[in-house]
């Protein structure tokens, strides 16, 4: 959701907002708040929220450009995973992710940082 195009990001905040489980206001707001986050940093952490005691660390994979093509992510223990990612992990997760959107023609990882 962050990184969808403008047309498809509002239609997905209408339909959290007026669906039959509408978010409050300001849970969306909280929600638009971490999507700015995401889209800024390029990486979200999700802290035990598929397993008990598993994190993972994601970054975004482009294409042609700012067209999101998918995710690269680093899945491990909360040990190994901490909720204020390790330079060295997101670095490298970064690096990849570039790697990846290069190989796809994308440009949106070059100077960005």
């Amino acid at each position: 959701m962050a990184f969808a195009s403008a047309s498809d990001h509002d239609a997905l905040m209408q339909g959290l907002a007026s669906g039959d489980e509408k978010l409050s206001r300001p849970a969306l707001q909280k929600l638009e708040k971490t999507l700015e986050r995401i889209r800024a940093d390029r990486f979200e952490i999700c802290a035990d929220e598929m397993m008990t005691g598993v994190n993972t660390l994601a970054a975004p994979i482009f294409r042609d450009d700012n067209i999101l093509a998918g995710v690269i992510a680093i899945i491990e223990s909360v040990d190994s995973i901490t909720e204020a990612p390790k330079p060295g992990q997101l670095t490298s997760l970064h690096a990849a992710a570039a790697d990846l959107s290069g190989l796809l023609h994308s440009t949106a990882y070059v100077n960005w940082a």
